[in-house]
């Protein structure tokens, strides 16, 4: 009696691994065109788990193809409180334009000293493939690879500028 109970259970284990797997080769992925962005993206890795999962313990394997939207790549730019945000591109023109930049390369900065007005802002454009810790003054900037970050100059006077606690350059702000 007990070996019969033991092959009925078994039996129904394999039909419900099939009937899974005749529902999941039936199963339309709903098109790219009827999911937007996110939902497109959701519903792709809820098929690939769902089907990953059942085909786990069924006695025949069958792959599902599910395509991945990926999203397209965002730059984001962190800057102090106060600082102002814009792209690479518009930074680049406005501060190359008024010479208030200053170009990181192998933690060295060009030009090595600047003049400016206070209020005035800057660029600091890393140009290196690190991130690198700089300090105008007593202020702290993480600008990382390729990065910049656009800093404003509020104490008076000379104010030196480490890249990595070097001595890299300085700024004179005046009145």
């Amino acid at each position: 009696m007990k070996k019969n109970r033991i092959i009925a259970i078994v039996a129904v284990a394999i039909a419900i691994a099939i009937f899974a797997l005749f529902a999941l080769s039936y199963r339309q992925p709903a098109s790219d065109e009827q999911l937007s962005g996110q939902e497109a993206s959701d519903s792709a890795d809820d098929q690939a788990i769902s089907s990953d999962d059942n085909l786990t313990n069924a006695s025949s394997t069958q792959t599902t193809s599910v395509k991945i939207k990926t999203p397209a790549v965002k730059t984001i730019i962190k800057s102090s409180p106060g600082a102002v945000t814009q792209s690479y591109a518009d930074a680049l023109k406005t501060y190359s334009a008024s010479g208030y930049r200053f170009q990181i390369v192998n933690c060295q900065m060009t030009p090595g000293s600047l003049v400016v007005k206070k209020g005035s802002t800057f660029m600091i454009d890393n140009r290196d493939n690190a991130s690198h810790k700089v300090a105008v003054g007593s202020t702290n900037y993480s600008v990382g690879a390729y990065g910049f970050v656009i800093a404003t100059a509020k104490v008076l006077g000379v104010n030196y500028i480490r890249c990595d606690n070097r001595g890299s350059a300085k700024i004179t702000v005046e009145q």
